[in-house]
């Protein structure tokens, strides 16, 4: 009798409309996390870790700036005592990555993120993950 009730129920659901169509073919006016639910094999975004600091008078801040502007994507929020740098390096720039958070650890606290999000233990789990794709 299970069986029965087991056949019937797999009959019962094959017959359901999907919810979600198995495929769009514009997804464009889906938000990120929806793609990433739906659709990650269309989601084409590289890993990244992003490194954020704000101003400081030390000597080395001018050079930290300079290594930040050497990242794949930097960009600045705020101004005067306000101002964050933020510098987004991938895979390919690890090396340019430890060479501006070497920098930095001498002189001044620093966020990590990670595609974006503060997550927990950016600084001392997800940034060493990074050092698997130095030279």
């Amino acid at each position: 009798m299970p069986g029965k009730k087991r056949r019937t129920s797999l009959k019962y659901i094959d017959q359901l409309k999907p919810i979600v169509p198995p495929v769009e073919r514009v997804i464009s006016h889906l938000n990120r996390r929806m793609i990433e639910i739906l659709y990650p094999e269309k989601l084409r975004e590289k890993f990244t870790i992003t490194i954020v600091f704000g101003h400081s008078r030390k000597k080395q801040y001018r050079e930290a700036v300079e290594l930040a502007k050497q990242a794949p994507s930097y960009y600045t929020k705020g101004e005067g005592r306000w101002l964050k740098h933020y510098a987004k390096y991938d895979s390919l720039s690890a090396t340019k990555l430890f060479e501006l958070t070497s920098l930095l650890d001498k002189f001044i606290k620093f966020e990590v993120l990670v595609q974006d999000k503060p997550l927990p233990y950016g600084q001392n789990l997800w940034l060493p993950l990074m050092w698997i794709f130095l030279p």
